[in-house]
Formats: C-alpha cells, sequence, structure tokens
C-alpha cells in the first residue's frame, strides 16, 4: 500500500510541474506577445508623428535631422523644396501625357515620325526644366549652410544618386569623368 502511495504521490507531483511549466510558458508567451504589441505601436506612433506625412514631409525630416538645420535654414530649405517640388510635379505630369501621346502615336494606324520626333524633343525639354528646377533648388538651399553641412550635403545626394543609380539594374556606366555612357 504504502508503494502505491509512493507512486501516486510521484504521478501528482509529476503532473503538477507539468502545469506549472505549461502556465509558465503560457505566461511567457502573452507577455512576449504584449511586448511586441506595444512596441509595434510604439513604431506606428512615431511614424504617425514624423511632420507631413507622405513622401516630401519624410524627405524634410530626413534632410533637417541629417543636416541639423536651424529653424531659419528649415525655413530657406522648405521653402525651396516646396517650390522645386510643385515644378517637378508639373513636369512629371507633362512628362507623363507625351509618354501617353508618343505611345498612341506610335500605335495609330499611320504614325506621323515628325510628331514622335517633336514629343521626344519635349520629353527632353521638360526633363531639362526638371533638373533645372532641382539645380535652382539646391543652390539655394547651399546659400544658408555652413561648410560642415555643406559637406554633408554632398555626401547625402551622392548616396541617393547611387540608390537611383542601382535602381535601373545598372544599364548606364559611368566614365571617370562622371559622365554617362551609353
Amino acid at each position: 500500500m504504502e508503494k502505491e502511495y509512493k507512486s501516486k504521490k510521484r504521478i501528482l507531483i509529476g503532473i503538477i510541474i507539468v502545469l506549472i511549466i505549461t502556465n509558465l510558458s503560457a505566461l511567457g508567451t502573452w507577455g512576449f506577445q504584449k511586448f511586441k504589441r506595444n512596441r509595434i505601436h510604439q513604431m506606428e506612433k512615431e511614424r504617425t508623428d514624423l511632420p507631413n506625412e507622405g513622401r516630401e514631409g519624410r524627405v524634410k525630416h530626413y534632410v533637417k535631422r541629417e543636416l541639423n538645420l536651424s529653424e531659419k535654414q528649415c525655413s530657406t530649405y522648405y521653402k525651396s523644396m516646396d517650390e522645386n517640388f510643385l515644378q517637378s510635379k508639373i513636369m512629371v505630369e507633362k512628362i507623363a501625357k507625351c509618354k501617353n501621346e508618343i505611345i498612341n502615336q506610335t500605335l495609330s494606324d499611320n504614325p506621323d515620325t515628325n510628331k514622335l520626333n517633336m514629343l521626344c524633343d519635349s520629353l527632353g525639354y521638360y526633363h531639362n526644366r526638371m533638373q533645372r528646377g532641382m539645380n535652382r533648388h539646391f543652390l539655394e538651399v547651399k546659400k544658408c549652410l555652413d561648410s560642415g553641412q555643406k559637406t554633408k550635403l554632398r555626401e547625402m545626394l551622392i548616396r541617393m544618386n547611387e540608390k537611383e543609380w542601382n535602381k535601373d539594374g545598372g544599364n548606364q556606366r559611368r566614365s571617370k569623368n562622371g559622365k554617362c555612357d551609353d
């Protein structure tokens, strides 16, 4: 009888230990999930706290932080960027319209090569205007930066250009003088 009692006692202790381990595992999982939810919530909150949501706002916030701009510098930068962004948006719309016309003309029964050539020239013109606007923007911003900020701006622009460069699959090669080769 005593042997049977000890055996039942061991089984009961084993069951209690398994239940305790199961409860601790459940509490640990619950705590981890809560921590993970709080962390995700915090990241979402930080993302929504950024000024001027959207790509333009993220760029402004990034440049302000990276260059450590003063309020006066921010004002100049934001004004210049807003003007450049608006002009770029207009040029992008004109480029899209021009490309649609090229597609329509190319797919027409009797394509007009003179009109196609004129549309291609227009594409170049709109790209040129967009780049000139961007140049004007950077020159205007550069005027209000100190030498350390100018160095950081240069590094940022090089990094941004290299990312754009990598997007197109490397279809162009840069020659030693920095120009594009086809």
